[in-house]
């Protein structure tokens, strides 16, 4: 295991409809992404409890495909996911279909002892004909950590979706000041860097950890609700929805396309080493100013 990416979900491509071999070992060749409607996300909900959501998507999502290389010394297939700010490297080892123990026990053995937890060994990987599944409304903002592998005709394996969780779907604990705000808090998230954390919030919110950024997010959303000097300056449609953790929405003009909530947005990028949970790297932006923001990057 390695700290701040746990890998801890593999399912079947055939399980999301993904494109044709063809074209997945095409996008693997010329480093681009396919469209996956439908993606996963391995997220720490508020009792503790890993969660994998599968989520529709409003628009389409990019995937990126890569292809497993075979490790000589282990007989493994293999992908390593390079290292990110204060996260290192870590291999996916995915062994042959004929591994030893394919036509037996499922274990954690191999053709070489491995210092790495092995995600999937023996047979393949078949979808399931039924799951439980549980409809949430579709948080805003949301991001996704996940990657498509594929393999050689002779490995035997069929297309892997691969989700793993990033530093922002680690627990972690509220911390800055936040900034004093006027009578027109949102009046700011349209333009320049957006609207800050407002310092009553951050007071409420500080030192209190959180199993997620989206738990953050949800009970950052509350506290306004909560805040008489805060509330009055939305519609009581958007106080409601800020009571059941959403964003409130952005004006019409503001909105692009789906995307109609205010969204939060780290000021340095989580992927660049910025803090994930501290209130004074996070700004309230409108749909419009947060794609432009992220042009200029």
């Amino acid at each position: 295991m390695v700290p701040g990416r746990d890998i801890s979900s593999m399912m079947p491509g055939d399980a999301f409809g993904l494109p044709d071999t063809a074209a997945l070992n095409k996008a693997a060749d010329q480093k681009t992404s396919v469209s996956m409607p439908v993606r996963g996300r391995l997220v720490m909900n508020d009792s503790g409890i890993l969660d994998v959501q599968l989520v529709k998507t409003n628009t389409a999502g990019a995937v990126k495909v890569a292809r497993a290389v075979l490790d000589k010394e282990t007989g493994y297939w293999g992908y390593t996911l390079p290292a990110v700010a204060d996260v290192p490297a870590q291999t996916i080892f995915v062994s042959p279909a004929d591994a030893l123990g394919a036509n037996g026990p499922l274990t954690l053995s191999g053709p070489v002892p491995l210092p790495e937890r092995i995600l999937h060994t023996g047979d393949q990987i078949s979808a399931p004909q039924a799951t439980d599944k549980t409809v949430t409304p579709v948080a805003d903002d949301l991001d996704f950590d996940d990657i498509i592998l594929v393999f050689p005709p002779e490995s035997g394996l069929k297309p892997l979706y691969v989700m793993y969780r990033s530093p922002r779907n680690m627990p972690g604990t509220v911390s800055g000041k936040g900034q004093n705000v006027g009578n027109n808090w949102m009046g700011g998230a349209s333009t320049g860097d957006g609207a800050p954390v407002p310092s009553q919030i951050a007071d409420k919110l500080r030192g209190k950890t959180f199993g997620s950024f989206d738990s953050s997010r949800r009970a950052f959303w509350k506290a306004v609700a909560d805040d008489s000097a805060l509330s009055k300056q939305f519609s009581e449609a958007d106080i409601n929805q800020m009571k059941a953790g959403r964003a409130p929405t952005a004006d019409f003009l503001e909105s692009v396309g789906k995307r109609v909530k205010t969204e939060l947005h780290h000021e340095k990028e989580i992927s660049q080493g910025g803090a994930v949970m501290d209130v004074d790297n996070i700004k309230a932006l409108t749909p419009k100013n947060h794609i432009e923001t992220h042009k200029g990057k």
